[in-house]
């Protein structure tokens, strides 16, 4: 009677063991719940909880090598793209991985160049990046450019592009000039900062020369700051104090 009850106790355990429960891992078509996959749950978290608070670029760097997951969230949600040499990335994968970037802030040169030794045409032309970036980035808002190449025509795909550009700051640039400017001063409606510091205009005769601060709108203007001090040569003083007027909200010229 020991050795059947043993036996049928047993039997019980193994046929109990086989009815257990056991969740459908795989996503089939069985009775189990189905589970949010851990990848979700993980893009969640980082979309709501964490990269709100993410302005620096060095935690945002960070937050996406922790995994896939993070990688993909943390590009996603990126606004604020830095480039410290344009040759170290191709442009067209950094539009591809960034979405929904807003601003851009793009270095050519090596620094050396503030001192003339790097040859003229040496390179870091802003053309690639910008047909790069127009296709994609349709809301951009702010460019700041620093020892690069951008001539008339780059400022007039800006201007074209960027229905909302409010920003334009140009750091030891050249190729550019002042028909560029006139451009964007005439289809950059919401332009805040035009800053042009320490940049290298191209040589124009004075029959070329472009009255480009009388371009701005003749209404209301949402100019915050306007340095042209690098600009040579004459200009408009009476359309500079008009511009003045019609910027209630301009707090730096230079």
């Amino acid at each position: 009677m020991r050795e059947e009850a043993s036996e049928m106790s047993e039997d019980e355990e193994a046929g109990g063991a086989k009815e257990r429960w056991a969740p459908d891992l795989g996503g089939g078509g069985g009775g189990g719940g189905s589970v949010v996959p851990f990848s979700d749950r993980v893009l969640e978290i980082v979309l709501e909880n964490v990269l709100q608070f993410l302005t620096s670029r060095r935690d945002r760097n960070a937050a996406s090598l922790v995994c896939r997951s993070w990688y993909r969230a943390e590009a996603q949600t990126r606004r604020d793209l830095f480039i410290g040499n344009c040759y170290a990335v191709a442009p067209r994968r950094a539009t591809e991985r960034f979405r929904g970037v807003r601003s851009i802030v793009l270095k050519g040169k090596p620094r050396f160049a503030d001192f003339s030794l790097v040859p003229y045409g040496w390179g870091a032309h802003f053309s690639p990046w910008l047909f790069a970036m127009a296709p994609v980035y349709p809301w951009l808002e702010r460019i700041c450019l620093k020892r690069m190449t951008i001539a008339d025509d780059d400022l007039s795909r800006i201007a074209h592009s960027f229905p909302l550009f409010k920003d334009l700051t140009l750091i030891c640039c050249d190729g550019f000039s002042t028909v560029g400017l006139a451009i964007i001063a005439d289809k950059c409606r919401h332009l805040r900062v035009l800053d042009l510091i320490e940049d290298y205009l191209e040589d124009e005769d004075d029959d070329e020369v472009v009255d480009w601060i009388s371009r701005f709108p003749e209404t209301t203007t949402s100019l915050e700051s306007l340095v042209f001090d690098c600009v040579a040569g004459a200009f408009n003083f009476e359309a500079l104090e008009a511009l003045v007027a019609r910027s209630p909200g301009l707090r730096r010229l230079r």
